[in-house]
């Protein structure tokens, strides 16, 4: 689920454009059901970004080689044009002032969005700094909207959630009101803050695409994903106003069309999870990615990766197997060849050969040895509709060299050019590609190798050159003997049986001499045979010469000739004690003899054991002496705390090196040429210095930890020293430059290091530990071999390829110092590393108050002064007032040679004085590092007072509010305001006084009235400027409000009657009305039609006994009705109808018993007129009534009647209206005349008032009770 979740972010359309380039838009490339992909293709006029029309057959796809044809294509009508809802959002920050400027190319770009709006559509317009104001909200009056453009001002920094989302009309928050497809068009020309995931989340919930486009830059990551992720089009490097109107011309076109036409074809297999695939339409080439689901991605899995027979005896033969097994898709094979030939072979079935999806296909490789050294073999594939890699096959050893290398530098050979600090793909082949392998490179030809890594695989490696610039570079790839090959070591010839404690081979190899128990023995070196011997002696070492061997003991030192196997001389010691350094010069023929506690430091010839000079000590015991190649001098380290460096021939001190705070020197060494002296002191410094005058040249290490087994060593030639540097480490430094070559860490198991020998060809070192020796290649650091040790200093050949070590107590063994690399290659030619050069500049922003902001573009910013490019990959504030500044250039861009770029920064203060940070630029040069600075003044602006709500006000109406306080001065000096005014983006709407200048005193506060009058419905934005004596840019405090519509009086659900009388008034279709009069009448009423009603009524039968009366005056009435009624308008305010009414009503007095005292039975016409509106109308009513009278004292007669009324209402309120209504009708006995207060809402109505019945009608007399009370109710249903 996860994947599938994951492949369906991926596959949210995505359209992307730089500038004008094409006129061809892709997006939405994506799967749509297997095995069909689908994608989103705008093909536009290039003048009027006019969708054009397209058939199927006017595009071509490229996918994977392969060219396909459109299945089949759906598109939008030509001409039509869907309604949106549409934001535009435009960058007013201080940069936008720049460019062309900036400002002019989103006015022009605006004004062609607004022109192109269509019917139905609407747009607003936001704008932003480091704030965000609403300039217009939801409209389609094109005039309104161009005449805000022209108030659009640029000021102040750049925030892109400001922008988006800022409370209350961040666009987003805008857009989220509009009535159709919702879109946002965001413009910038810099980079500002936003939380990405924030912005998204709020696209997401106002269902808004986003549309970007950046003015004179590449388009900022944040925006260009919000763009991709909510399925809009991005534009970039937008720098004319031609560019500019184009992107938004396009813009409209996509949103309009929904994207335009959607393309379905059929691709082949996939052969990865994402791949270019190219649409041709007419002369336009697009690429897009398209992403495919694992499961549909095609694969051919070679079992195994690569293939090993490991040691086969020579002359043997040996078989294997290898099969290619496809999955998700058939594979058809070819060809497969070897690359070269070589011993291993392959045979199968005859090409081509079709795999079937989950079949594999079965190959055997043959091998016959010819001897067990290490083989490649590579086999190509021809295979389709993917590539498959090489099959690889091996055997042999790989624990020495291989005859038949196959291994090879594949990039850099030769003539290329890197830059340093820039990443570069290191590449060789010719090797199983996970065979680890390691690559060095050298910068001098060759003469030196640096280990760039090991344990590579793959036959590739991401390299980032150092800032070692050359014109001389090598890369060599090895391929090493496995570790497990370079353990401990047996030798190759075993000298055992006598007590041994020390040991030496001669130069040419052929000859070991061991020494112990008071004997020297000669041995030969390939069986061990025992020569000869010389008794007597305990300890031998040999001379360089090849001929001569030292041997001593306590109380005489030897000289004996190799060839002869004879002492030569002998030379007497004065005391018995031990021997602290005996060492031969390298030149002269001089040997240094320094005895122990009170013995002499003395020289001697060392051919004839004479003695050249016997030198001064300045105390009883030494740590350590040295003699110099050329014998002429010796240093020695005394036990005062210092080095002395003394004449042989005169015995004079030539100079001594003493340090404060240094209270013992450990060890001293020449160099082979002598003319260095490197010493090494008790707290841990290794130094160099002028062997001539002792004058220090410089510090070599200084190491973790200090103790008397410090070593220093120098390589034969001199160039290098090796020395301790920490714990369980040893380093080989350059000597001319003390730089690292080296670096060696040995495991902790290893034991420490008592002293380092390199070997005579400078090839490897070895390092000695109490029980082992170790050999290192003295170029990489990487081990070769370890030896156990017993006792002694190691012997090398003259040609560094053997070494006798004294292995044991007993005994000595000869070893061959193997091989590190079984192959190995070399770039064919030299390569360079190339330095690139850059300068940033220092910014100083002018003063500005705590809270308000500045953007700045500073041209020139950044210079490439190299004589190549410059890739500059990023830069960012560091420090920690970096909060107070901000970037708005991403890095991730390349300058040529001699070419700048601007950089946009902006200056935010939170808090105030002096504020600085480092804006640092990564480039393969190095980091590159500027200081920008800017001074802060105490806040002016009263934080709750920066913005002021007007809230809703009709459009009728208009509100004038004073904050408490718009300005405070929170400073202790006077602040001087030169002038209070309008700064926009509404100043028609929102008005005060300008004020003139004036003084603001520390503590004090400024307000004014400020009015907001709407003059179009929505929300709408403003702000004051206070410009401020001394500050470049003014403070603004934001001013909102909403303008809403007017309150309309509340409709008057009863008109369709004015009390008791009915109008021409007809509710809507479906509408049922009920009513009740003085608790006992009921009426109701039912809308068949808009313009025909049905009417009911009656009178509930309520017996007056229940009010007390008595004899005659006890009675009961009731009466209902039926009838229907039409209506209709016409003319302005003039309604008219008619009705016809059937109905009867029944008198009954108690005392008649047995019959009914009077029955009217009717049949009425009737017509009315009303003129007026919901607000106040008048009624004019007229009738016919057919009576019939039944009494049961009087007889049947007829009783007809005319029938004349007046009514009419009028609002008093929004939900109360004054009624009166009067009617005449003949045979009444009275005139009545009601009048009532109505309450209403929206379905009902409350009446209460009275009946005047005190004008006597027909002859009849006036009643008894001239007024009666009248309250009614009616539910519109």
């Amino acid at each position: 689920m996860k994947n599938l979740a994951f492949l369906l972010c991926l596959s949210i359309a995505t359209f992307t454009a730089t500038a004008q380039r094409t006129s061809t838009h892709i997006g939405g490339v994506r799967y749509d059901r297997h095995p069909t992909a689908r994608a989103q293709v705008m093909h536009l006029d290039q003048t009027t970004a006019r969708l054009l029309p397209m058939a199927a057959t006017d595009i071509r796809i490229l996918d994977q080689g392969r060219t396909y044809n459109v299945d089949s294509i759906s598109c939008p009508e030509p001409g039509t044009s869907l309604p949106i809802s549409s934001v535009l959002t435009i960058d007013v920050s201080g940069s936008m002032a720049k460019g062309a400027p900036n400002i002019s190319l989103a006015r022009a770009a605006a004004d062609a969005w607004i022109d192109a709006l269509g019917n139905g559509s609407e747009c607003a317009i936001t704008s932003f700094d480091h704030r965000h104001y609403l300039n217009i909200d939801f409209t389609s009056d094109k005039t309104h909207l161009s005449n805000v453009l022209t108030d659009i001002q640029p000021r102040g920094g750049t925030n892109y959630e400001q922008a988006f989302v800022g409370d209350p009309y961040g666009g987003l928050r805008v857009a989220a009101t509009g009535r159709h497809r919702r879109v946002l068009v965001f413009l910038t020309d810099g980079l500002g803050e936003g939380r990405m995931d924030h912005i998204l989340a709020a696209a997401r919930e106002a269902n808004t695409t986003v549309y970007c486009v950046s003015l004179g830059m590449t388009m900022p990551g944040i925006l260009k994903n919000v763009a991709e992720e909510t399925g809009g089009l991005w534009f970039e490097n937008v720098t004319t106003v031609a560019e500019a109107v184009m992107a938004y011309k396009r813009i409209h076109t996509a949103a309009t069309t929904n994207n335009g036409c959607t393309i379905w074809w059929t691709p082949s297999a996939a052969c990865g999870p994402v791949r270019n695939v190219t649409f041709i339409v007419g002369s336009d080439t697009v690429s897009a990615p398209l992403r495919t689901p694992d499961s549909l991605v095609a694969r051919a899995t070679i079992v195994p990766a690569s293939a090993s027979f490991g040691i086969v005896p020579a002359g043997a033969t040996a078989t294997r197997t290898v099969a290619i097994k496809a999955t998700n898709a058939a594979v058809r094979i070819d060809r497969i060849a070897a690359a070269s030939p070589g011993p291993i072979r392959l045979s199968a079935a005859s090409f081509p050969v079709d795999i079937a999806a989950g079949d594999s296909l079965v190959m055997t490789l043959t091998y016959t040895a010819d001897d067990t050294s290490y083989v490649v073999s590579r086999f190509d594939i021809d295979a389709s509709p993917c590539p498959l890699p090489p099959i690889y096959v091996s055997a042999g050893s790989l624990s020495g060299p291989s005859r038949q290398p196959t291994i090879r530098v594949v990039y850099p050979n030769g003539g290329e050019r890197l830059w340093v600090n820039r990443t570069a793909e290191l590449r060789y082949d010719g090797v199983p590609p996970d065979a680890p392998v390691r690559l060095d490179v050298s910068y001098d030809d060759g003469r030196t190798w640096n280990v760039i890594a090991g344990n590579v695989k793959g036959h590739r490696y991401m390299w980032k050159a150092p800032s070692t610039p050359s014109d001389s570079c090598l890369l060599r790839v090895s391929q090493e003997v496995p570790a497990t090959a370079r353990a401990i070591a047996e030798p190759v010839t075993a000298f055992k049986g006598q007590r041994t404690t020390s040991a030496v081979i001669t130069a040419d190899g052929s000859t070991v001499m061991t020494s112990g128990g008071g004997t020297i023995r000669f041995l030969d070196a390939e069986d061990g045979r025992l020569l000869s011997s010389i008794d007597g002696i305990d300890q031998i070492m040999s001379i360089t010469d090849g001929t001569t061997l030292i041997g001593w003991t306590p109380g005489f030192v030897v000289g004996v000739d190799i060839p002869t196997r004879t002492v030569r001389w002998r030379h007497e010691l004065p005391t018995a004690t031990h021997t602290v350094a005996i060492e031969a010069s390298r030149q002269a023929r001089r040997l240094l003899v320094a005895g122990g506690m009170s013995d002499s430091t003395i020289v001697l010839d060392y051919t004839r054991g004479t003695v050249v000079a016997t030198l001064p000590r300045s105390k009883p015991a030494i740590r350590w002496a040295t003699i110099s190649p050329d014998g002429e001098s010796v240093a020695i380290c005394e036990m005062d705390s210092a080095v002395r460096v003394i004449d042989v021939d005169t015995r004079n001190l030539l100079y001594e090196i003493r340090t404060p705070g240094i209270a013992r020197y450990y060890r001293a060494a020449f160099s082979p040429d002598g003319a260095l002296l490197s010493v090494a002191d008790g707290n841990g410094n290794t130094t160099l210095h002028d062997a001539r005058t002792g004058v220090k040249i410089r510090n070599l290490s200084h190491r973790q930890y200090v103790n008397d087994n410090t070593y220093v060593s120098f390589s034969a030639d001199g160039s290098r020293a090796a020395l301790e540097t920490g714990r369980d480490q040893t380093k080989i430094v350059e000597t001319a430059t003390g730089r690292d070559l080296v670096t060696i860490q040995r495991p902790p198991s290893s034991g420490s290091v008592s002293d380092a020998i390199f070997s005579p060809d400078g090839t490897t070192i070895m390092l000695l530990s109490p029980f082992l020796a170790t050999v290192f290649d003295a170029q990489t650091g990487v081990q070769i071999a370890q030896y156990r040790r017993h006792d002694g200093t190691p012997s090398f050949t003259a040609a560094g390829d053997q070494v006798v070590v004294v292995n044991a107590a007993d005994g000595a063994g000869r070893y061959d110092i193997g091989a590190t690399v079984v192959q190995q290659d070399v770039s064919d030619h030299r390569w360079a590393l190339v330095q690139t050069r850059a300068i940033i500049k220092d910014v100083r922003f002018a003063a500005r108050y705590v809270g308000t902001s500045k953007d700045s573009v500073v041209t020139s910013a950044i210079t490439n002064t190299g004589s190549v490019p410059l890739d500059v990959l990023s830069i960012t504030l560091e420090g920690s007032q970096a909060m107070d500044f901000g970037l708005r250039t991403e890095g991730g861009f390349t300058l040529r040679p001699g070419e700048s770029r601007n950089l946009e920064y902006s200056f935010h203060p939170t808090r105030q004085g002096e504020l600085a940070t480092l804006a640092i630029a990564q480039t393969q040069a190095g980091a590159l590092r500027a200081r920008i600075t800017g001074r802060a003044l105490p806040s002016l602006l009263d934080a709750s007072s920066t913005t002021i709500d007007m809230g809703a006000v009709p459009l009728t109406d208009s509100r004038t509010t004073t904050p408490p306080a718009i300005l405070r001065n929170t400073g202790t000096t006077d602040v001087r305001i030169i002038h209070v005014r309008p700064g926009g983006p509404d100043n028609q709407q929102f008005t005060f006084d300008p004020e003139p200048a004036f003084t603001l005193k520390p503590g004090e506060t400024f307000t004014f009235p400020v009015t907001f009058k709407p003059e179009r419905l929505g929300r709408a934005t403003t702000t004051i400027e206070f410009k401020i004596s001394g500050l470049d840019d003014p403070i603004v405090a934001v001013v909102t409000g909403e303008g809403i519509e007017a309150p309309v009086a509340l409709s008057d659900p009863t008109t369709f009657r004015t009390i008791m009388l009915p109008s021409a008034v007809i509710p809507p279709a479906g509408t049922i009305t009920t009513g009740v009069y003085d608790a006992v009448g009921l009426q109701t009423g039912a809308s068949v039609h808009d313009n025909v009603m049905i009417l009911a009524g009656g009178l509930i039968p309520v017996p007056s006994r229940w009010f007390g009366a008595t004899g005659y005056d006890a009675s009961m009435q009731y009466a209902y009705s039926l009838g229907v009624k039409i209506g209709a308008p016409i003319g302005k305010d003039v309604v008219a109808g008619g009705g016809y009414q059937f109905g009867q009503s029944t008198y009954d007095q108690d005392f008649s018993i047995d019959r009914i005292d009077s029955r009217i039975t009717f049949n009425a016409l009737w017509a009315t007129v009303g003129y007026g509106n919901d607000d106040h109308r008048i009624n004019a009513y007229a009738g016919y009534a057919f009576k019939r009278h039944v009494t049961a004292f009087e007889g049947s007669f007829d009783a007809d009647a005319t029938i004349f009324g007046l009514g009419g209402d009028y609002r008093i309120g929004r939900n109360w209206k004054l009624c009166v209504e009067g009617f005449f009708m003949r045979t009444m006995p009275v005139v009545p005349i009601t009048a009532v207060v109505r309450y209403f809402g929206e379905t009902y109505a409350l009446e209460a008032g009275i009946t005047l019945t005190a004008i006597p009608a027909s002859g009849a007399a006036a009643p008894s009770l001239p007024v009666v009370p009248m309250l009614t109710w009616v539910k519109r249903w």
